[in-house]
């Protein structure tokens, strides 16, 4: 669709505002013709960018998972995002929120994958043993868009408004697991502000993995032996702020801990 920028010019003014920490108007209000396609050509022509300056692309983050954010946005799909190397934060230490605009927290399944993926039609049964391990984590998000003030061609643009990822440091198998039933806790110092389950996650995060599967596949881009999936969050998320603890819990997934 044309649009008033190319997708490199667009990935130019999200990098810009990222190492500048000055948010940008709405993209959807900017450049009303944006479409999905398109918004993900700027995803794309971004990590390009990334790439070029020596970022290493380690997975893929699911966002719009839930069914009520999905209304919110009035779309019937998720969204995906890159993440990479150098924005993860090993767990129980800091997140750097002063480089951040408008940073929050997810608490989310991430799935580790074993062996590459190399179809689309991919079954369950098949899907089950591409999996290595899983690990609690959570996902920064910070949206480069103005307020928040997003729709879905903007989170898209935004490389789904990624920012940063915590995960665990026990392997977990599925082995007799049932995420759907697995149940998250997250606290800020002690105190509860967000809950969920694994069925929040577009009824089960392996649902969530599965489109994700897909959705790269019918781009032409590589699902890897060795990717992080960050399946998408459990429960609302939560916004950051200085000097506080941040806890999940996720029964027999696990624990997992960061700070600001």
């Amino acid at each position: 669709m044309r649009t008033s920028q190319t997708p490199q010019e667009w990935a130019a003014q999200l990098d810009l505002a990222t190492k500048n920490k000055q948010p940008i108007k709405p993209i959807s209000t900017t450049d009303p013709d944006m479409d999905l396609p398109f918004a993900y050509a700027v995803q794309s022509a971004w990590r390009e960018h990334a790439i070029s300056q020596g970022r290493r692309v380690v997975g893929h983050k699911i966002g719009l998972t839930a069914l009520s954010v999905q209304q919110q946005f009035d779309v019937n799909q998720p969204d995906s995002g890159t993440i990479y190397a150098d924005t993860e934060i090993p767990n129980g230490e800091t997140v750097p929120i002063n480089r951040l605009i408008q940073p929050r927290i997810e608490a989310e399944i991430a799935f580790v994958l074993g062996r590459d993926i190399t179809h689309q039609d991919i079954t369950t049964a098949e899907l089950l043993r591409s999996i290595e391990f899983i690990l609690p984590s959570f996902e920064i998000v910070d949206s480069r868009i103005e307020n928040w003030n997003i729709k879905i061609t903007d989170t898209v643009a935004d490389n789904g408004s990624a920012a940063g990822y915590v995960v665990g440091t026990t392997p977990v198998r599925l082995d007799s697991l049932e995420l759907s039933l697995c149940g998250m806790v997250l606290k800020q110092n002690n105190e509860i502000v967000s809950t969920g389950c694994g069925a929040a996650c577009l009824g089960h995060p392996l649902n969530a993995l599965k489109w994700l599967v897909t959705h790269k596949l019918s781009l032409n881009e590589p699902v890897k032996a060795g990717d992080i999936i960050l399946s998408g969050a459990l429960g609302p998320m939560f916004s950051l702020s200085p000097n506080n603890l941040y806890e999940a819990s996720f029964g027999r997934v696990g624990n997992v801990r960061c700070q600001t």
